[in-house]
């Protein structure tokens, strides 16, 4: 797991609110014993479109659920915890349904589109493949911006969301 990221103190902060929520799938793999990890994901697809939904909309009410809401509220330093969102859950979804008798998901698992994961992470290399991080000191700032005009122009109800989103967490 990476340095710093710490799924039992986000959990420590929701359980304490009541009527806070956590997926079934983030509590198994918490106390699984496995070993835990965050698998990085700066590009997500696949052809188990019913398992990447699933995990969506788990996500999204981890982040949108009332009491959730409440519980982070005053919680600092919040893009610190992202990541538990975005690849803690991911992974924890990923294990508890891979192998699991009777889950719709079963088989699921995880393949990389880079045979080195230091690619992701150099951004001249990765856009010579065609990709690039859109945060962070890898983020090329012209794809950013394209990406923004984009979802404007395609989709701007889902624009105007996720910038009030984004203000909401400032």
């Amino acid at each position: 797991m990476a340095e710093g990221y710490e799924p039992q103190a986000f959990e420590r902060r929701i359980d304490a609110c009541p009527g806070g929520w956590l997926p079934e799938e983030w509590r198994w793999y918490r106390h699984s014993g496995r070993p835990q990890r965050e698998e990085c994901c700066g590009l997500l697809g696949g052809t188990r479109t019913d398992f990447i939904a699933h995990y969506a909309r788990a996500d999204i009410r981890l982040v949108t659920d009332p009491a959730n809401r409440r519980a982070l509220h005053g919680l600092a330093d919040k893009e610190h915890h992202d990541i538990l969102f975005e690849q803690y859950l991911l992974t924890a979804c990923v294990e508890h349904h891979r192998d699991r008798p009777g889950s719709p998901y079963r088989g699921v698992g995880i393949r990389y589109g880079f045979d080195d994961p230091s690619v992701a992470f150099d951004a001249e290399r990765a856009g010579r493949l065609g990709f690039t991080h859109v945060m962070g000191e890898k983020a090329n700032p012209a794809f950013a911006d394209r990406l923004e005009r984009r979802v404007l122009r395609d989709h701007p109800d889902d624009h105007a969301r996720c910038v009030a989103a984004a203000d909401d967490l400032r």
